[in-house]
C-alpha cells in the first residue's frame, strides 16, 4: 500500500504569476481520508471551480473541505487551500501537489498528488508508462475521475514547514475520488439487491438513475462481472429489461449463487457507461437452515500476530447471521462476520460481490474447530484474510484425536457458547507472508454467544430437539425442560419436528 514516489516541481502551467477566474459551484467526492481511516461513506459536497485564464481545462477546487463533514475531527486550517487539476488534455488529467488545508494527524495537513503527474512531468516527459500503469484521469462529461489507487496521498508537517521527508501512499481506494464541474450531468447510478420475495420466484433489485440519463438496458447472468456480458447488451445478443426511471426491477429466481446485474446507460442518445452489481444469493435451506442471529465478539481480526505489531484494531461484539447445516447439526457457519455490520467494514476493504462463511464444527461439543476459510472478506492492504483453527489444521493434516486434545486447541460448546482457548486460532495474510499462519485470538476471547434451542446440535435443548422428531416440547430460555403444556407467562423455546422457535405466553 505504501508507495514511495520521487519529488519534484511540476513543469506544467502552474507559474505563479497564473490567474483564475470562478466559473461557478461544481462538487467534490473525497477519497484521500479513507486512506487513513475507516469511514464508510462518501458524502459529496458543493465547491467553487475555477479555471487558468492562461490555460483552458486547468481547474482549481478552491477549500474541498471547508463544508467537507469533518468525521474525524481534524478541522481545517485558516485561509484559502487549493487542489489544482490539468483537465486540458482530458484523457490524461493530472492534480498537482496541493495542500488541502484539511488537518488529519497533529499538527498535519493532508496533501495530495497523483501518480500521473509524477510520471509525465517528473519522470517519463510522455504519457507512454502512464497509460500502461492505468493511472491517468479522465474528464468525461464534466466528471473528473481517477483509477483506484492512481493518486497519491501524503501527512504534511504543517508546524514544522522545513519537514521534506515526503512518503506517499497510493490512494483513491474505491476509485470514489470525482469532482464535477459547474452544470455536469447527473450521470449516477445507484444499485441494490433488496431480495427474493416470499414465493422465491423473483429477485428484487432497486435501482436508482441520476436524473441525466435518458433510459439504462437491465440483464442479469450467472457468475462475476464478463466483458462480453455487458457488450452483448449493448449489441441485443443478450436480453435486457429497459427501464428509463428509478425504481424496482425483478428478475426470475433461479437458484442461489453469484449473480451479477448488468446497467447499461445512456446519455445524449448514445451508451454512457456500464455498471454493475455482484452479490450472492442465499435463500434454500435444504442444506444450510437460517437460525437468525447470534454474539459474536472478536478475537480473530483484533488480536494477532500481525495486528499486535501496531495495527490497532479493537475486539468488538457483531451480531453476525447464523445458519446450521441440516446434515450435520452443530456444524455452523457465520455469514459475513465481517461485512457492513463490523466496525472496521467500509466500502473501501470489504468484498461484497459474494458472501463469506466462517464454517465453526461443533458437531462434538468438547472437540470445536473452525474449518479453513479463504477469506473473511476483509482486506486492510495486507491482502485476502484466511482463518483457520489450529485444530482445524490438525485434523486436516490427519493427526490423532489424543494427540489434538493434548494440545489443547479445540474450543468447546457449553451454555450455548462456542469459546475458544488462546492462542488456538490461526490467520494468514496473503500479502504478508503467503505460506505462513500466524497464531490468533491471542487473549482468549473469541466466543459465539447463541439463545437456547438456537441450533439444533451440540447440548442442552439443541441435542434433545435433535433426538425427538416428531414431538413436541418446551424449554425455558435456560434450558429446562417444562413438563406443561400450559406453562406460566414468559418467553419459552418449542422444539417441534426437528425446529426450534420462540413463544411468548401472555
Amino acid at each position: 500500500m505504501l508507495a514511495a514516489a520521487s519529488v519534484g516541481v511540476s513543469l506544467g502551467a502552474s507559474a505563479d504569476d497564473e490567474t483564475w477566474t470562478s466559473i461557478g459551484s461544481g462538487s467534490y467526492r473525497d477519497n484521500f481520508v479513507h486512506t487513513y481511516y475507516f469511514i464508510e461513506n462518501y458524502p459529496e459536497v458543493e465547491v467553487e471551480i475555477q479555471e487558468s485564464e492562461q490555460t483552458p481545462g486547468r481547474y482549481r477546487v478552491v477549500n474541498p473541505y471547508v463544508n467537507y463533514p469533518d468525521a474525524i475531527g481534524g478541522g481545517v486550517l485558516e485561509g484559502d487551500h487549493y487542489i489544482v487539476i490539468d483537465a486540458s488534455d482530458p484523457d490524461h488529467v493530472y492534480i498537482e501537489e496541493s495542500n488541502t488545508g484539511y488537518i488529519i494527524g497533529r499538527g498535519q495537513e493532508l496533501a495530495i498528488w497523483s501518480k500521473a503527474d509524477d510520471y509525465y512531468n517528473n519522470k517519463y516527459g510522455n504519457w507512454e508508462q502512464a497509460e500502461k500503469d492505468n493511472i491517468c484521469g479522465t474528464l468525461r462529461d464534466g466528471h473528473i475521475t481517477f483509477p483506484k489507487m492512481s493518486l497519491l496521498t501524503y501527512l504534511r508537517e504543517y508546524e514544522e514547514p522545513d519537514y521534506e521527508d515526503k512518503i506517499y501512499m497510493s490512494s483513491n481506494p474505491a476509485g470514489m475520488f470525482r469532482v464535477k464541474l459547474p452544470g455536469a450531468p447527473d450521470l449516477d447510478v445507484s444499485l441494490e439487491c433488496v431480495g427474493v420475495d416470499e414465493p422465491h420466484e423473483n429477485v428484487i433489485y432497486s435501482v436508482t438513475l441520476g436524473e441525466s440519463l435518458e433510459k439504462a438496458l437491465l440483464a442479469v447472468a450467472d457468475g462475476q462481472w464478463s466483458e462480453s456480458v455487458a457488450a452483448g447488451i449493448k449489441d441485443g445478443s443478450v436480453k435486457s429489461v429497459e427501464i428509463d426511471k428509478s425504481g424496482q426491477v425483478k428478475f426470475p429466481y433461479t437458484g442461489d449463487g453469484i449473480r451479477t446485474l448488468y446497467v447499461v446507460t445512456y446519455y445524449d442518445g448514445k451508451p454512457n457507461a456500464d455498471e454493475y452489481l455482484t452479490h450472492e444469493i442465499n435463500v434454500d435451506e435444504s442444506e444450510w437452515r437460517k437460525c437468525g442471529t447470534a454474539t459474536f465478539f472478536e478475537g480473530i481480526f483484533s488480536s494477532n500476530e500481525v495486528t499486535a505489531w501496531g495495527f490497532d484494531i479493537d475486539p468488538v461484539e457483531i451480531t453476525v447471521e447464523v445458519q446450521e447445516s441440516t446434515a450435520e447439526p452443530g456444524r455452523i457457519r457465520l455469514v459475513n462476520a465481517y461485512g457492513p455490520g463490523y466496525r472496521y467494514c467500509g466500502a473501501d476493504n470489504w468484498d461484497s460481490s459474494s458472501n463469506h462463511y466462517i464454517i465453526i464444527n461443533g458437531t462434538d461439543p468438547d472437540r470445536v474447530y473452525i474449518e479453513y476459510c479463504e477469506s473473511i472478506g476483509l482486506d486492510y492492504g495486507y491482502g485476502v484474510c484466511e482463518v483457520w483453527s489450529r485444530a482445524g489444521r490438525s485434523i486436516e493434516n490427519g493427526e490423532p484425536m489424543e494427540k489434538i486434545d493434548a494440545d489443547g486447541t479445540f474450543g468447546k460448546y457449553s451454555d450455548n457458547t462456542f469459546t475458544f482457548p488462546r492462542e488456538s486460532l490461526m490467520v494468514r495474510f496473503i500479502n504478508v507472508r503467503p505460506d505462513t499462519w500466524y497464531w490468533a485470538n491471542l487473549d482468549g476471547r473469541t466466543t459465539l454467544k447463541l439463545a437456547p434451542g438456537q441450533i439444533q446440535g451440540g447440548t442442552g435443548v439443541g441435542t434433545v430437539a435433535a433426538d425427538v422428531q416428531g414431538e413436541r416440547r418446551i424449554f425455558s430460555l435456560d434450558g429446562t425442560e417444562v413438563m406443561t403444556d400450559s406453562p406460566a407467562p414468559g418467553i419459552y423455546v418449542v422444539v417441534e419436528n426437528g425446529r426450534s422457535r420462540k413463544v411468548v405466553v401472555r
